[in-house]
């Protein structure tokens, strides 16, 4: 196909090994520091809408579960969900 948009997360020296994850229009992208990026993909475009730091190295994938998103960290299992999400 045809490329669509095309946008680019802020540099650093350490690089992204998970795969980017696409729920709706919400892009989660996590360097291997342990940053996490979440942008809005839409027709005209990528918009960074937040920039956090886990505070340990993460190499895995995030993971959709629940309404959730699952972060594996190199000593946590992080959990990040809406505000009143229920818990299971």
């Amino acid at each position: 196909g045809e490329e669509q948009w095309k946008a680019e997360l802020p540099k650093n020296r350490n690089r992204y090994y998970s795969w980017p994850v696409l729920a709706g229009d919400k892009l989660y992208c996590v360097r291997e520091d342990g940053v996490a990026f979440v942008g809005q993909v839409s027709d005209t475009g990528f918009k960074q809408l937040a920039e956090n730091d886990m505070g340990e190295r993460i190499l895995a994938t995030p993971v959709l579960v629940d309404g959730g998103l699952l972060l594996r960290g190199e000593d946590h299992l992080f959990r990040i969900a809406a505000a009143g999400a229920a818990e299971k």
